[in-house]
């Protein structure tokens, strides 16, 4: 089942729009402008069940990779499934990580990718 989402990306606009993308889910949407901010937001909400990390975070001083190994490395995200978000035209920072990633999107992307995606990870969540 998909009940919380935690969206990292360093746009705002971008928030609003996975929200209203996820809508549909039922699911808690949790979002973190940079990606050291996420992981203080995976202490605060036990349970996420899916990451969309933007591998191109300007606010970051945190690499797309390190946060990604950090988040593996806690017990309590064994489950957690990993989204990479990456630039078209820039989807090598994205390389090194895919190995420890779920599915990747590459922006610009539409709704209907997203929602492609979220019934290949999780389709019991389209059956809800």
């Amino acid at each position: 089942m998909l009940n919380k989402v935690l969206i990292l990306d360093d746009s705002e606009p971008l928030h609003q729009i996975y929200k209203v993308t996820l809508n549909r889910y039922k699911c808690e949407i949790i979002a973190a402008l940079k990606r050291e901010d996420g992981l203080k937001k995976l202490e605060e909400h036990a349970g996420v069940d899916l990451i969309l990390v933007d591998m191109n975070m300007s606010l970051s001083r945190m690499s797309g990779l390190e946060f990604i190994k950090a988040v593996k490395a806690r017990q309590d995200c064994g489950d957690v499934l990993i989204v990479l978000v990456a630039t078209r035209g820039r989807e090598d920072d994205a390389k090194e990580a895919l190995p420890f990633a779920n599915g990747v999107l590459v922006k610009p992307f539409t709704s209907n990718e997203v929602h492609r995606l979220i019934e290949k990870l999780f389709p019991q969540a389209v059956s809800a």
